[in-house]
Parts: structure tokens; sequence; C-alpha cells
């Protein structure tokens, strides 16, 4: 009998033993890990003054950048999960053209098989160039993505959260 946990075992996925579909996970939840880190900036009223003129309004301008780039990413995800364009329409509550007309360049299901290329496409749009979160390696930034969500997983959950949230999805 081994005197190891589960969590003694860490899945390190490379970019090859990934799916284009994975990647938009990782760049999904990249974006989505963003956005809340960023938002917990802006719970302490203490900082609010010393962002300046319109400081929190720059802020939330900021934040609203980030969920627009998250729905991008949502959508791409959405469709390499199977969705359709009438099932994307339905969830924006828009006509189907319409979804299409505006959303169809982020259909990126031609590259399922490249991950890499997934991950080119989706890198110049990264929102948060610090820490090396931006990395080229789509694989070290689910990796990232698990130690820095660990930091938020509850322990008194009643199914806690596996020690890889990102990475054991995959």
């Amino acid at each position: 009998m081994s005197d190891h946990t589960n969590d003694d075992f860490e899945i390190r996925p490379t970019t090859q033993d990934l799916t284009g579909g994975q990647v938009a996970h990782i760049g999904f939840s990249h974006v989505a890990m963003t956005l809340a880190e960023r938002s917990l900036m802006l719970v302490p009223t203490a900082g609010h003054r010393r962002r300046g003129p319109a400081g929190l309004t720059q802020s939330v301008g900021q934040l609203r950048r980030i969920v627009n780039e998250l729905m991008a990413r949502a959508i791409t995800t959405d469709l390499f999960d199977g969705a359709d364009w009438p099932e994307i329409a339905a969830a924006l509550g828009m006509d189907e053209d319409v979804a299409y007309y505006q959303f169809g360049h982020l259909d990126s299901r031609h590259m399922a098989d490249d991950p890499q290329g997934v991950w080119d496409s989706l890198r110049p749009n990264c929102v948060a160039p610090i820490h090396d979160s931006c990395s080229d390696d789509p694989s070290e930034v689910a990796r990232h993505l698990d130690d820095r969500y660990h930091r938020y997983a509850d322990p008194h959950e009643n199914a806690p959260v596996p020690r890889q949230a990102v990475t054991a999805g995959l």
C-alpha cells in the first residue's frame, strides 16, 4: 500500500497531448481567472480614491474588455464542444445570421488537431501579460492556472476541488 494520495500525482499534459478544444478551454479558463482576480482587486474601498479621477470607471472599462474576450473564448470553446450556430445565437439572444456575422471569425474548429495553432490564435489577445501567464505553451498556462485556482478553493467544501482543477478536466 502506498502512502501517496491522489493529489501527490500531478497530471502534466504537454501541448502535443491536447486537442484544439482542450486548448480553447485553457484559454477560456485563463481569461476567467484574470477577470476574477482583477474584479477582486476592486473590492477594498481603501484603494478606490488612489485610482485617480474616474479611476473606478477606467477599471470597470478594463473589466468590460476582459468580459468581451471571455465571451469570444466562450463561443470558440462551445463550438469545439459541439455547439452549433443556432445554439450560440440562442444563448446570445440574437438571430443566427447576426451571431454568425459578428462571431463567425471565432470558429477555430478547423484547427481541432492543431493545439498549438489554436493557442497561437488566442495568445495575441492575452488579457494578463503578467507572471508569464501568457506563455507560448498552453500546457504551462494550464498548470499555472491549477496553482492559482487552488488558492481560491474552499477547504470546507463537501466535495473538495482537485489540486489540478484545470488540468484534471482536460
